[in-house]
């Protein structure tokens, strides 16, 4: 009932999702014609009940007197497109329109934009069609791309010199854009002279690349750059494990930028309490943490109980749930719940001498941690999926659950202080509008960047925002550009599939290449 509940819960919030979605094209529920779900383009169950709801959804809202973000433009377009009295009053009233980051907007912005503009034909908009990366958010491309179609009359100013970057830097990063057939096209450039090459460097496995990549900052230290001004962008945070755990281990200060460090998420911490009950079964924080997630009967009234017995009797949480459970305290649905737990228990301690991720993995699919993310099916729950999966790679670096754990500690409790210098760590999205004197684009590998999902969905707009992508992150940089893949670490998670065809389209004469991957 629990699992029905919390399916139900994230259901809806994927459902409302669509809708949003559906506002962002200006399709009122009358207009929803095609049962699709929004990103994919493909028939989906969450789009037929979406299309379903939607209506009602409306309905429910005008009887409350409320409206949702989406309505806040979708309402002022109708209002503009059935009233030419209020249309006309502020077109007057706005005789000058600004838009900034034009290559942004959705379909309902432009249409507000160009209702509102459409008198005076005074519009100005600024905005870069190669770095329009925002698709998922419901950004269409195509409205910069035809601005000069719809406004003729309008002059076209292509600001093409570049401040920021070095003249090898720019030139990798137009020809790599160039590739895409989406844009309406320019050639950067810069007054800056010299600079080095656009640095490639091809590695073995992920371990050997994090070690790398921690040494040649601190070399960069070394040569009087400080760490705020270095940033390692990643395509998915799933992929910062890995070179958090090596800047740990060269005591490099750094921090995460518009999201949390790896071991802080929510689902990592909720794995590794598993574990760290089953190799120290006397840890109440871990019991208290996992005892009850997924749901198995073990509410704050029982958790209640068990407390007091284990106070009363100084022994951990769990023996006191063991004792309870034998003396048949728990009844129903908690009590079958408490069973299986106290069985699982006894039945990973059983894996401990295996290879970790043989433990883990157990743990993950016999607690009904990973049937709770299935269900949950909301917006995050890929990110989960994808972390978990990285964690797995993780602790099979070590030779015992002791050492991994000691590990995990070490990491949890080396914050660095505010004041403190950091490197930056971020994903592609998050650097869009920065720059750095350094910048390291790291995991430029098959299936990583440009994505999986993008070069399965045979859609070139997914891979021409995927190389908008790419673009963005080498502007970033403005003296420096490394750029690491990994190309045989099969044991890791989407990694070490070999390089990734956007470095097949950087040219050869903008490149230090080099394989490192011995040493």
């Amino acid at each position: 009932m629990q699992g029905q509940m919390l399916k139900k819960r994230d259901l809806a919030r994927k459902v409302l999702d669509v809708i949003q979605r559906w506002k962002d094209k200006g399709l009122w529920s009358h207009q929803v014609v095609d049962e699709v779900a929004f990103e994919r383009g493909r028939r989906s169950q969450v789009g037929k009940i979406a299309q379903r709801i939607y209506p009602l959804y409306q309905e429910m809202l005008t009887q409350m007197r409320c409206i949702d973000y989406g309505d806040i433009m979708l309402l002022c377009v109708r209002m503009f497109q059935e009233s030419e009295e209020v249309l006309g009053f502020f077109q007057n009233f706005f005789r000058y329109v600004c838009v900034d980051e034009f290559q942004d907007t959705n379909v309902v912005q432009e249409t507000w934009v160009r209702l509102l503009s459409d008198k005076h034909r005074n519009i100005f908009c600024v905005g870069d069609d190669d770095q329009s990366i925002y698709r998922w958010r419901g950004a269409d491309i195509t409205n910069i791309l035809s601005f000069a179609d719809r406004y003729p009359e309008a002059k076209v100013v292509r600001l093409e010199k570049n401040y920021r970057s070095t003249q090898p830097i720019l030139a990798a990063a137009s020809a790599l854009i160039a590739h895409n057939k989406q844009r309406l096209g320019k050639d950067l450039w810069t007054d800056k002279e010299g600079g080095e090459l656009v640095n490639v460097r091809g590695f073995w496995s992920s371990k050997q690349e994090g070690s790398w990549l921690a040494l040649r900052i601190l070399r960069c230290v070394r040569a009087n750059i400080p760490l705020h001004k270095m940033a390692i962008l990643v395509r998915s945070n799933y992929l910062t494990r890995t070179y958090e755990d090596a800047l740990a281990h060269m005591n490099v200060p750094y921090r995460v930028i518009g999201g949390m460090r790896f071991y802080d998420r929510m689902e990592i911490k909720d794995v590794l309490a598993y574990m760290r009950l089953v190799m120290r079964p006397y840890d109440d924080l871990a019991f208290h943490r996992c005892c009850n997630t997924p749901k198995r009967g073990l509410g704050e009234a029982k958790l209640a109980q068990v407390r007091a017995y284990a106070r009363e009797h100084a022994v951990s949480y769990l023996d006191a749930l063991r004792s309870l459970s034998q003396q048949g305290v728990f009844k129903g649905v908690s009590a079958k719940g408490i069973h299986e737990f106290l069985e699982s228990i006894e039945a990973w301690k059983k894996l401990l001498n295996q290879p970790l991720s043989v433990l883990l993995k157990d743990i993950v699919e016999r607690s009904g941690y990973a049937k709770m993310l299935e269900l949950e099916a909301s917006s995050l729950t890929r990110a989960r999926v994808e972390n978990i999966r990285e964690l797995c790679t993780a602790v099979d670096e070590f030779h015992s659950c002791e050492e991994f754990l000691e590990h995990i500690s070490l990491m949890t409790s080396t914050d660095a202080p505010a004041t403190e210098s950091m490197i930056n760590i971020m994903t592609v999205h998050a650097a869009k509008g920065l720059e750095f004197a350094v910048c390291f684009l790291v995991a430029w590998e098959k299936d990583v960047f440009p994505t999986r999902r993008a070069m399965e969905s045979f859609d070139l707009g997914a891979i021409e925002e995927e190389r908008r992508l790419a673009y963005v992150a080498l502007t970033r940089a403005r003296d420096i550009a490394y750029i690491t893949f990994v190309q045989g670490d099969v044991s890791g998670f989407n990694r070490g599939r070999g390089p990734s065809r956007f470095l097949r389209e950087l040219p050869r004469n903008c490149l230090d290449v080099r394989d490192v991957s011995g040493g």
